[in-house]
């Protein structure tokens, strides 16, 4: 994510770039397959950490908001968090050999859910991804990744 982030966030100033990079590095920081809880924690563990390194309440406060917004994938404009957002969802436009490996990744993850839920819920997840009319929010995201995301998904689609 750090990459895709810098790849769409090239022409930020250093202060947002540096936000966007502490919300990557945090925004996954407790993962326990519970969405929603996870990115609550996340965010509690970032601003946590955050203020007792000293990090302006400002900062802090930015970061901990675009975590959240993980959440819900909804941005309200904020450019940050449409970057962020779209390079949370770069995984979806990556090679085929790429995409394989993060679904058996995820797949892995959810080891425990039996798997005609997983077929289910899993189909109903990338339906409704496909389904959108724009996946990725800003221009660059959308050219480098909505056709080979649109393709991967739609083949994982196919397979269930």
């Amino acid at each position: 994510m750090l990459v895709d982030v810098g790849l769409l966030g090239a022409s930020l100033v250093d202060v947002d770039r540096d936000v966007l990079t502490l919300a990557v590095c945090a925004h996954d920081v407790v993962y326990n397959g519970r969405p929603g809880e996870d990115e609550r924690a996340s965010a509690a563990w970032a601003r946590s950490h955050l203020l007792d390194a000293s990090v302006h309440e400002q900062v802090v406060a930015r970061v901990e908001k675009l975590v959240l917004a993980t959440i819900t994938h909804e941005s309200d404009g904020d450019l940050l968090a449409d970057i962020l957002l779209d390079a949370d969802l770069a995984i979806l436009g990556a090679s085929e050999e790429q995409y394989d490996a993060y679904v058996r990744a995820v797949r892995a993850e959810y080891a425990h859910v039996p798997d005609e839920h997983w077929r289910v819920g899993r189909s109903a997840v990338l339906r409704g991804l496909v389904d959108r009319e724009v996946i990725y929010r800003t221009a660059d995201a959308r050219r480098r990744w909505d056709s080979a995301a649109r393709s991967n998904m739609r083949r994982e689609l196919a397979a269930i």
